[in-house]
């Protein structure tokens, strides 16, 4: 005999929803668009580095600080990954990832900005990327 958990419960909501979302396009007469070619922001490619260009250079020393907090980071979340942390670094990491948050959104700002073209910001994307 099959046992359920009711019609509301969690794993039969999971269950529907998984089947809602492989069955949405099973409908489509031809495939989904193919990503964009021009190397956008996300497409995964050759960094770009513009790095004669005065927008992304003044992007880069913007996100100078952000770069090093996340590098800074990167030995926390080690020491947190292992369980050496003590609770003054939990605590330190936890300001530190509060400040890169903020960094980061304002960061978005710029390279989101309706002035920077799809180049300058495929190129502040890959700045960005080297903290990770």
């Amino acid at each position: 005999m099959l046992s359920t958990d009711g019609f509301g419960s969690r794993r039969h909501l999971t269950f529907l929803a998984t089947a809602v979302l492989l069955l949405s396009a099973c409908d489509r007469e031809e495939p989904p668009d193919a990503a964009p070619d021009h190397g956008g922001v996300g497409v995964v490619g050759e960094p770009v580095t513009m790095d004669d260009d005065p927008t992304v250079a003044r992007f880069r020393a913007e996100a100078a600080d952000y770069l090093e907090m996340r590098s800074a980071l990167d030995g926390l979340n080690r020491r947190l990954a292992a369980g050496d942390a003590t609770p003054e670094e939990i605590e330190q990491w936890e300001r530190m990832q509060e400040r890169c948050d903020r960094e980061r959104v304002r960061l978005n700002a710029i390279m989101y900005a309706d002035s920077v073209d799809p180049e300058r910001r495929r190129a502040m994307f890959w700045i960005l990327q080297s903290a990770n």
